[in-house]
């Protein structure tokens, strides 16, 4: 809260400054005050339109409110502002996926693709994410493969082998990194993000109890009621966690919280075939949820 009051301070002195207009939208969003930060981002581009990342910002606020319409508005003028970026393309389909499952934007953009932008770099990462958003778990894994020649090894990829069966493959290409996390940790005894990544690799791993505390103690050091924007990612982890633990009802009963919550990282449409989910699929409540259209309703 002080914070925030002292951004007004400014505001009152520099009423022409756009930065002050982003700062103080900034620290609105983590305290929950999501409508006011969104009108002062608006304020701040009005003086400096081209602040790409004021309209990144924007656009995260709207979009985390399921406030899709505006959204798509937004992320165009990301395309402007960066009209030769694939990504910032694709996120303007995308938002018609996230806002009613339909697949005919994103289908579209990949249909315009050259092979050249197609079999870049980014456009593999696309493809990747969309693969994973349609449930194509072997293109994703065939994609990772592309992108990381040397087998670099991440979190995501070990999850899309998790789900497709291959249990062993995703634990072995897990193995080493806990101990990198753990080094961090005793630097950084207070990184929420580093304490939530632990948590869920080693509930991968089949490490119950461990993944239960870390997961815990992310959210410990960073809660909902501190941190409005920071504090539902630490939940989020919990809910993943108890998930690939077994734990399906208190999964299931944390996810249809967050569902209702801005800035958890949600959407049904995503979750139907998403490989985090693997483990939930099929369970009645869980479709429940994800074909409940309250679950991707505005959320302020």
């Amino acid at each position: 809260m002080r914070a925030a009051a002292e951004q007004e301070k400014v505001i009152r002195l520099l009423p022409n400054d756009p930065a002050s207009y982003n700062g103080l939208a900034n620290n609105q969003r983590r305290q929950g005050r999501s409508n006011e930060a969104i009108a002062n981002y608006r304020k701040g581009l009005q003086l400096d339109p081209g602040d790409f990342s004021a309209s990144s910002a924007l656009v995260y606020t709207l979009a985390t409110g399921r406030r899709y319409d505006e959204v798509v508005a937004a992320r165009r003028r990301l395309v402007e502002l960066r009209p030769d970026s694939l990504s910032e393309a694709f996120e303007v389909a995308y938002v018609s996926f996230l806002a009613s499952g339909s697949t005919r934007d994103v289908e579209g953009f990949f249909a315009g693709l050259t092979d050249k932008d197609r079999e870049s770099r980014e456009g593999r990462l696309l493809r990747r994410r969309w693969a994973d958003a349609q449930g194509n778990i072997a293109e994703a894994i065939r994609l990772d493969a592309l992108l990381n020649p040397k087998g670099s090894t991440t979190l995501a990829s070990a999850v899309r082998h998790a789900a497709s069966g291959d249990m062993a493959t995703a634990r072995a290409m897990l193995d080493k990194l806990p101990a990198a996390l753990r080094t961090q940790l005793e630097k950084e005894p207070d990184n929420a993000a580093a304490w939530r990544n632990l948590a869920r690799i080693e509930a991968v791993l089949g490490h119950q109890e461990e993944a239960l505390r870390c997961a815990r103690k992310a959210v410990e050091l960073l809660p909902e009621s501190r941190d409005a924007m920071g504090g539902p990612s630490q939940s989020a982890g919990l809910a993943f966690v108890l998930a690939w633990t077994g734990d399906k009802d208190g999964a299931i009963k944390e996810y249809a919280r967050l569902l209702r919550i801005p800035y958890s990282g949600l959407n049904i449409y995503e979750m139907k075939h998403a490989p985090w989910c693997a483990p939930l699929r099929g369970d009645p409540r869980f479709e429940a949820l994800l074909n409940d259209p309250k679950n991707n309703a505005p959320l302020f």
